[in-house]
């Protein structure tokens, strides 16, 4: 009993003593949470509070919680949110600032999270010269209007031009990190927000998320090789330029920008990420002649989007009544579930949907939060991936020639009220038995109610199934030429030797 009651205090006790490991605890003006037994990030107020009036001595490089001593190596995920600064001006007078201008000294800093420098104007931040990563995130929707940045060994700060100044960048300034979300038109930070930029060749990549959520700039030109994922999403640009070597846009580069309307795409574009232009308000779409992969709904919800179109030259897709296939078996392998086309995107704006023959495959997402009212399926399909067909609410009638249930079907809960209509010849165990086909009306096989054992003879024409449901002829006054077996005529189950 001793040693029970032992035990479970001492497991209290260290339960008590994590516990204690992890909880914010304010020393000073900010609030940390420990992240492991050495080391602390600052976080939010946990009452939700703003940090107010926030002056450069606030910040420490080590901080006790009384149950021991961490390293601050970290600023959470909206640790500043609504915060205001002291500002030092050019006199040399401070004041309270609700713009906040910020100047952020620790070394020992070596991770900002994501969303933890949303709020700043124009944030400082020197000799970190510990910090390695900067969550792609950590700026994103930005109401920063220059970012200033020293002392790392990972990123540095560029100006443009003499007027775009403050933007982050990789340090050998070659990717772009983060654009200043109300960057100033002519270097003048009182003056109107910039709206259009044209970014320099020396930026080879556009990091991701580096204008995820600007709410101010509308037309972007770039002369990247590479945009990373997320680099414009839910962004407010209406116009994009993606020069002459653009090669790969990431997943979901574009995805919730609702006012995008027009993007010009090189020739030298390969990849198109998963969901690249989802959501997107792009009124017409072309794949590039150069395009050799294409993420599952990378156009998926582009409401306006009536039909895609494929460049004829393109050698791996096709557009067949405004959707897009792949032209060989060997094309696009991620999309590629078997042998013959697969069926890549479907419109927006498509009601019905005509899967074209020879289909073997519809690749993920290719009809994903689409409108369609009817489907018609081809005997040749075999496979249907993930989500093809989800956020079609709409659904009424359904036809699908395949003779066995194809594989991977997925519809909307609502849809399994739709009418279904299948193939004479349909194995109608094969969609029985299916957990998803299983759920629509199926029509009801033969139910036999005795054996017959006799040659291959019939006395009244009649329609013959096999024991699984499957019709094999019609009309049948002969069983001759069957293979040896069981089959159903008549609702009666006759042996063919």
């Amino acid at each position: 009993m001793f040693k029970k009651f032992t035990f479970a205090l001492l497991t209290a006790l260290l339960s008590l003593m994590a516990t204690a490991q992890t909880e914010a605890f304010q020393d000073g003006n900010f609030w940390y949470r420990p992240i492991n037994d050495t080391e602390a990030e600052i976080v939010k107020d946990p009452s939700g509070t703003p940090y107010n009036t926030i002056k450069p001595d606030w910040y420490k490089s080590t901080v006790t919680n009384g149950n021991g001593e961490f390293t601050v190596v970290a600023i959470g995920e909206h640790a500043f949110d609504g915060a205001t600064y002291w500002l030092t001006n050019s006199t040399g007078k401070t004041h309270n600032s609700t713009s906040t201008f910020a100047l952020i000294n620790l070394t020992t800093l070596r991770e900002f999270k994501a969303y933890s420098l949303t709020n700043f104007d124009a944030p400082i931040i020197k000799n970190t010269t510990n910090l390695t990563n900067i969550d792609p995130k950590a700026f994103y929707g930005n109401k920063v209007r220059r970012i200033f940045f020293n002392g790392s060994d990972t990123y540095d700060y560029v100006n443009l031009n003499d007027v775009d100044y403050g933007i982050l960048t990789s340090k050998d300034h070659t990717k772009l990190v983060a654009y200043p979300g109300k960057m100033p038109n002519n270097g003048d930070i009182n003056g109107s927000i910039k709206t259009t930029v044209s970014l320099p060749a020396d930026f080879i990549t556009i990091g991701a998320w580096a204008f995820g959520g600007n709410s101010n700039l509308k037309t972007i030109t770039v002369k990247s090789v590479t945009i990373e994922e997320g680099a414009f999403e839910g962004s407010a640009v209406q116009t994009f330029n993606g020069g002459n070597v653009l090669e790969t846009i990431g997943d979901s580069a574009f995805a919730n920008c609702a006012a995008l309307t027009t993007v010009t795409l090189p020739e030298t574009l390969a990849t198109i990420g998963e969901d690249a232009f989802a959501n997107s308000a792009l009124t017409s779409f072309t794949v590039p002649v150069g395009v050799t992969t294409l993420g599952p709904g990378f156009i998926a919800g582009a409401k306006n989007i009536s039909e895609i179109g494929v460049d004829e030259g393109n050698a791996n897709f096709q557009a067949i009544n405004g959707c897009v296939y792949t032209k060989a078996m060997d094309a696009a392998p991620a999309l590629k579930d078997a042998e013959g086309m697969t069926l890549v995107a479907v419109p927006y704006g498509a009601t019905v949907l005509e899967v074209a023959d020879g289909t073997t495959a519809i690749g993920s997402k290719a009809a994903y939060n689409g409108q369609l009212e009817t489907l018609s399926l081809p005997a040749s399909l075999e496979t249907i991936g993930e989500n093809a067909f989800m956020g079609n609410h709409g659904i009424t009638t359904i036809y699908c020639d395949a003779i066995n249930a194809p594989v991977g079907a997925n519809f909307e809960e609502e849809v399994f009220a739709a009418e279904l209509v299948l193939a004479e010849g349909a194995n109608i165990g094969s969609y029985a038995n299916d957990p998803v086909w299983s759920k629509f009306e199926l029509p009801e096989p033969p139910v036999p109610t005795g054996v017959i054992d006799l040659n291959t003879t019939v006395t009244k024409a009649q329609s013959v199934y096999t024991v699984d449901g499957r019709l094999v002829r019609q009309n049948a006054i002969s069983l001759e030429g069957l293979d040896a077996g069981l089959y159903i005529m008549g609702g009666k189950k006759y042996i063919v030797k």
